[in-house]
């Protein structure tokens, strides 16, 4: 990995003695003094490099297991990354590899399909700080929902309406505050949760009208959408996503239904994100490997083999490689030498 001279990003490591590691790989310039992010100009002015050995990376943690969700692997190294922050999908992740020390195979594909979100915890949170002064249809739905997000499922659908109701609300606030930039979801939420009001350029604003604001654009959007009805319609209605094909030509891809999960959950099922999951077992006596793809064993759009994988992919369905330390049927080696 210290050959490897491409934007840094995590390579996961283990091996059949039990040692596991994550190291943040590639060439990471060093930036000028005052450097707030962004793109620098000319070809990097100092001509210099963050060492190999400095760059983020773990070994045999104490919590006993690494991941990546494009998160920065090692918070206490001192270089600033502009990684995906702790986001709720990362967040979920870890929660379910912390809550058991001793995870088997079935584990894992029960974690690479997981379809919570746990964002509606922070929002649920939200209304209750203005409840009982919040009571329509869209907050009784959501303060009983689990964070679920399945296709035939009611609760993930308005979910998925109140976020764009928050977008819509806080991209008018602040254009009206003069505010140039975006919150997320999560600060924004963050925002209502904490201050009763808030004083932003001589205008005062109070986070209990924004709340109930967000709850009536929510039900006027289903509404615009499904008319008075829209209590019967399922998340299978804006779930719906295409696994393109590799050159993206339309037409080669395959359009997708009853599809669960959302861009938040570890079963990242979002717009069109094809997905590859993998599980190798590490064993001293012999590794063993699981997939479960989205396409079939053929890129060929004329090959038989071009989509047979798609229901097992919705499913979960996984099938055991061809993993042998001495494969017959490969006739081309690459040995890479220092």
């Amino acid at each position: 990995l210290a050959y490897y001279s491409y934007p840094p990003q995590n390579f996961a490591y283990a091996d059949i003695e039990g040692n596991i590691g994550m190291y943040c790989a590639g060439k990471l310039p060093v930036r000028p003094p005052g450097h707030k992010g962004g793109i620098i100009k000319a070809r990097n002015p100092l001509n210099m490099f963050v060492p190999f050995d400095s760059l983020p990376h773990i070994f045999n943690p104490k919590k006993g297991f690494v991941f990546s969700a494009n998160q920065q692997p090692d918070k206490e190294r001192y270089y600033n990354f502009h990684w995906g922050k702790d986001t709720y999908r990362a967040k979920r992740i870890y929660q379910l590899l912390s809550e058991n020390d001793n995870l088997v195979l079935e584990d894992m594909k029960k974690i690479q399909g997981d379809i919570i979100d746990i964002s509606i915890n922070d929002f649920k949170e939200m209304l209750k700080k203005h409840d009982p002064k919040l009571k329509n249809k869209v907050s009784k739905i959501l303060m009983n929902w689990d964070g679920e997000v399945h296709y035939d499922k009611l609760e993930p659908l308005v979910f998925h309406y109140v976020k764009s109701a928050m977008l819509d609300i806080e991209t008018a606030l602040f254009n009206k505050l003069k505010i140039g930039r975006i919150s997320s979801f999560k600060n924004f939420n963050k925002f209502l949760k904490k201050y009763d009001s808030l004083t932003i350029n001589n205008f005062k604003i109070y986070s209990n009208d924004i709340a109930n604001d967000i709850l009536k654009k929510t039900e006027s959007l289903l509404k615009e959408k499904y008319g008075d009805e829209w209590e019967t319609k399922k998340y299978n209605d804006v779930s719906k996503f295409e696994l393109p094909h590799l050159t993206f030509i339309k037409g080669l891809g395959r359009d997708l239904d009853e599809v669960s999960g959302n861009k938040n959950t570890v079963n990242v099922n979002y717009q069109n994100h094809p997905a590859f999951r993998f599980i190798a077992d590490m064993n001293p006596l012999g590794i063993e490997s699981y997939v479960n793809f989205s396409g079939g064993q053929s890129g060929r759009i004329n090959s038989e083999n071009y989509s047979d994988q798609v229901s097992d992919w919705k499913l979960g369905k996984y099938r055991k490689t061809d993993f042998s330390k001495f494969p017959k049927h490969i006739k081309t080696k690459i040995t890479f030498k220092q």
